[in-house]
């Protein structure tokens, strides 16, 4: 089957993506990957069942598959359960009416035409989408460096303040011995007597 046709322009990029991950071009095009995804959705369900009849949501996905030969690549939709499908599916009620009961979706009966999710909705599907794909090997180098430089950071705050210390320590006891009299420091310096180097040996033994 030839792959469906974008049915209208995406939505432009939100004024405020400064406070978002990823560019305007990453946005525009997620917003195209998704809404091509759900047109190619919609004609795997009516190849499946037809218009206006349901169909499982846990089949939802092998028949994408089957119809198209390729993967239908959940985490890039932002899915991790069917729950994640059925409300991914309900953005788009002109096309799908979801029963959660089943959990079914049924193709509105009319040829309805597809059209990309409002602003609101496609951001926060990008987002999640983001945050849901493998961190990349450059990423985790880069997180594991900015850690270990973090790590290296404290040891040498630590190590100053121990420093600092021992060095606060040391001028204290300067400033006592320079304020001791000398008669007390030459005492204090003074060896100690013979009979204070040691004990005396034991007599022998008869």
């Amino acid at each position: 089957s030839p792959a469906p046709a974008l049915a209208a322009p995406p939505p432009k990029p939100p004024a405020n993506m400064a406070e978002h991950e990823g560019t305007p071009e990453e946005f525009a095009n997620f917003v195209k990957f998704i809404t091509l995804v759900m047109q190619a959705v919609k004609r795997s369900i009516l190849a499946m069942v037809g218009e206006g009849r349901p169909m499982s949501l846990k089949e939802l996905p092998g028949a994408f598959e089957r119809q198209w030969g390729t993967v239908f690549e959940k985490s890039r939709l932002s899915l991790q359960d069917l729950g994640d499908l059925a409300s991914l599916l309900t953005l788009f009620p002109q096309c799908f009416i979801v029963d959660g009961a089943g959990p079914t979706v049924t193709v509105v009966p009319g040829g309805v035409k597809l059209t990309p999710p409002k602003e609101e909705a496609a951001l926060a599907l990008w987002q999640r989408s983001m945050s849901l794909q493998p961190k990349k090997l450059f990423d985790c180098v880069d997180l594991f460096q900015d850690n270990l430089e973090k790590s290296r950071a404290k040891i040498l705050v630590i190590t100053e303040a121990a420093r600092k210390v021992l060095e606060d320590e040391a001028k204290v006891a300067e400033a006592k011995a320079a304020a001791m009299p000398k008669s007390m420091a030459a005492k204090a310096n003074a060896a100690p007597p013979p009979w204070r180097m040691g004990a005396a040996a034991p007599p022998p033994a008869p």
